[in-house]
């Protein structure tokens, strides 16, 4: 982008760091208003699709959107605080720390629900803690593999065959075993090196 945005009613001296911490109960149900009368629409369709495409890079994947939402909501919300000639990079911060909280967000949901089948299941303590440890230690190894090797074993883990998996990802058989064999491989090391 050659130029920033302009924002009418223009920005009332440099940008603070940008926070997305939690806001008061309710307050995401209430409507945004623009303030000083700023058009969120040129914004979004300026950048959105560059802000979605950095909300999937930082994970959130299929919450890129809501990610991106979010932060047009919070840019709107303070408008009034904004250099217009900072906009665009501190909507890239707002917008990745806000695809990093629904990956937190997501992986707690996540847990939480595996918590619960082990409790329905009868799990002692120590099967509970193996597997919070196992959750931590995949949330931390899985994104260091290669797209590929995460995708293979991602939907092997989800119980697909070798041969649907050829047949989803459109892979040849001996790629779909390189890429489950290299992925494992890869694993092992980062546990062994852990």
């Amino acid at each position: 982008m050659d130029s920033p945005l302009p924002l009418p009613g223009g920005g009332t001296g440099p940008s603070s760091a940008p926070t997305t911490g939690p806001e008061p109960a309710g307050a995401s149900l209430v409507p945004v208003r623009p303030a000083r009368g700023i058009d969120p629409g040129p914004l979004a369709r300026e950048l959105g699709p560059r802000m979605r495409s950095l909300a999937r890079h930082h994970g959130a994947g299929p919450d890129a959107e809501d990610a991106w939402q979010r932060a047009l909501e919070i840019a709107v919300r303070r408008a009034n605080e904004l250099d217009p000639e900072w906009i665009e990079r501190w909507l890239r911060v707002v917008v990745r720390n806000e695809a990093r909280r629904f990956v937190r967000d997501r992986r707690r949901v996540l847990l939480e629900e595996d918590l619960e089948r082990a409790d329905d299941a009868g799990a002692t303590e120590d099967e509970r803690l193996e597997l919070v440890d196992l959750r931590n230690r995949a949330s931390r190894d899985v994104p260091r593999l290669k797209p590929q090797e995460r995708r293979a074993l991602g939907l092997l883990a989800a119980g697909l065959s070798y041969h649907e998996l050829c047949a989803r990802t459109g892979w040849t058989h001996t790629k779909v075993n390189r890429c489950v064999s290299e992925g494992r491989a890869a694993l092992r090391r980062m546990e062994a090196a852990a």
